[in-house]
């Protein structure tokens, strides 16, 4: 398959199962069209799911998902915008196999925020934090000697510790810094909110009752990202 990304180059796409077929998975392998170099992949896990309805044959019954695992970026080209481009082709792929979206408990903070920019709900149960983009010279947080540079922070609203919930390895690989102190107005901003620790439905999805849909309190009362005005 091939799909246009910025600069007119192509992304040339390529599958591969899930070590364990029993995880009835597979990859989503990205490749430069010029180079062949390897841009990232996205790990998926599909499955159908039978519905009961006594006025529906059994084929209409199954419903088929594919569920957004984990998601890697080529350091290399990371800050690109490929991430979302990744998601894009995902998106379309389950469009045209007629597969609802959804996300696995996501720990990853980048991800996360670029789900909910396709418009992905969360699942009650998770961390609701604030992603801040930091500039070089952004002051909000002490940068170590070592030139560790991260280039996003987060901070839970609620007071909450974050420092449990990733290792200082996941935080280096990420190129995030854990904020205990609530952030300037000036670095607020430049974030948004995003949720973690949690799964992720897509409108279309809790539209069609495709699946149950249980939101965190505080978006209940947010018109639900949009979801009643797409109906």
């Amino acid at each position: 398959a091939d799909d246009k990304c910025e600069k007119n180059r192509g992304i040339i796409i390529g599958i591969q199962p899930h070590r364990n077929p029993v995880y009835n998975g597979l990859s989503i392998v990205f490749f430069d069209e010029v180079s062949r170099v390897k841009l990232g992949r996205m790990l998926l896990k599909n499955a159908y799911s039978n519905q009961s309805d006594e006025n529906k044959s059994q084929v209409d019954q199954q419903r088929y998902y594919s569920s957004l695992v984990g998601m890697e970026v080529n350091k290399a080209r990371r800050g690109e915008g490929l991430s979302k481009i990744f998601v894009a082709i995902w998106l379309r792929i389950c469009l045209t196999t007629s597969a609802y979206p959804r996300a696995a408990v996501m720990n990853k903070p980048l991800i996360a925020y670029v789900l909910m920019g396709f418009d992905f709900v969360p699942q009650n149960g998770g961390s609701r934090v604030e992603l801040i983009r930091l500039e070089r010279d952004d002051n909000c947080i002490d940068r170590n000697e070592d030139g560790y540079n991260p280039q996003f922070a987060l901070y839970s609203p609620s007071a909450k510790s974050l420092q449990g919930l990733f290792s200082e390895r996941v935080l280096r690989q990420q190129n995030i810094a854990i904020l205990d102190h609530p952030p300037s107005s000036v670095s607020r901003e430049k974030g948004t909110t995003i949720y973690l620790k949690t799964k992720f439905e897509h409108p279309i999805a809790i539209m069609e009752n495709a699946v149950e849909y249980n939101p965190p309190p505080l978006l209940q009362n947010e018109e639900m990202l949009g979801i009643e005005g797409l109906q």
